[in-house]
């Protein structure tokens, strides 16, 4: 028998939690007080308030996955926000090499040696040629569509319902009930964004078809997936999660040297790592592992 939470339990819950947050937290208080008199809503970004707390947390101290806030509590840090998301926070090689560089300078606005190294450790890595380098990650996707425009000759751009690409203007169209509308939290936009932006449902391959068929369109822009590790080198397990409104998200580790038995002589092989989540309400784990046998026999024999 289905049991509904009734709204004064949920009322109670969260007035309960927010009284414990504020105990918990007198210092990020106090400094989130402080701070409002000289920054928007106390913060030096606006969107650092949006974690739905009386106040945002002041942190002290980061390290690895670990966070310390201004009270002295511990955190996993799950987010691991922008570069965090690559090697975890003031990883010592990066901090070393920041404090050697530091004293050379930082705003000669001209290249030293170091980018001639940089640019062959991109090309290893990505096995991409040619680079340019951004401030930020919304300007490197403003970059991006000035240069599919060019090349197409296109104006037009698409994107995925209430998906994120930075503070790039034109991308910020939902869907309202079918109808794209520009964002409602996009103020002072004074062009109908509507004009040059597409916007479809993730996974509904018959929208996209039928957005691309006129070939009007410069740029996709698509960054749906929460477990990006393209920076991570050597791991050899990784737990992937499920990113509504996806089903399943396939997690491989590195390839290896390891034991393997052949005609029943030990040898040196090679060993992967692979891990598969799904919602078990679109999937259940029959498919799922009839799946992960064809992959397996898929690398094991790469004509089969």
């Amino acid at each position: 028998m289905k049991t509904a939470i009734s709204e004064a339990s949920i009322k109670a819950m969260l007035t309960r939690e927010k009284a414990l947050f504020i105990q918990r937290n007198p210092k990020s208080k106090g400094h989130s007080e402080n701070a409002a008199r000289n920054w928007l809503r106390g913060v030096p970004m606006h969107w650092m308030v949006d974690w739905g707390t009386p106040f945002p947390l002041f942190i002290e101290r980061a390290q690895g996955v670990d966070l310390v806030d201004a009270d002295g509590n511990s955190y996993i840090d799950f987010c691991l926000g922008d570069t965090g998301a690559m090697f975890g926070h003031s990883p010592k090689p990066v901090v070393d090499t920041l404090l050697r560089e530091g004293a050379h300078g930082f705003t000669t606005i001209r290249p030293s040696a170091s980018a001639v190294k940089v640019g062959q450790l991109l090309e290893d890595r990505f096995k991409l040629p040619a680079w340019q380098i951004t401030a930020t990650a919304s300007d490197a996707n403003r970059a991006v569509l000035r240069w599919c425009r060019a090349i197409t000759g296109r104006k037009k751009i698409l994107v995925f319902n209430h998906c994120y690409h930075g503070a790039v203007d034109e991308t910020y169209v939902n869907l309202d009930h079918g109808k794209p509308e520009a964002d409602r939290a996009l103020i002072g936009e004074p062009n109908d964004l509507t004009q040059f932006t597409k916007v479809i449902e993730f996974n509904d391959i018959p929208a996209l078809e039928a957005a691309l068929a006129p070939g009007d369109v410069a740029c996709v822009l698509a960054e749906p997936i929460m477990t990006n590790v393209g920076m991570v080198r050597g791991t050899l397990w990784q737990t992937p999660l499920v990113n509504l409104p996806q089903c399943a998200i396939l997690a491989l580790g590195r390839a290896r040297d390891c034991p393997v038995v052949r005609g029943g002589q030990l040898a040196v092989g090679k060993c992967m790592g692979a891990s598969l989540s799904f919602d078990h309400r679109i999937v259940n784990g029959f498919p799922a592992s009839r799946f992960m046998e064809f992959l397996a026999e898929s690398f094991n024999n790469p004509a089969f």
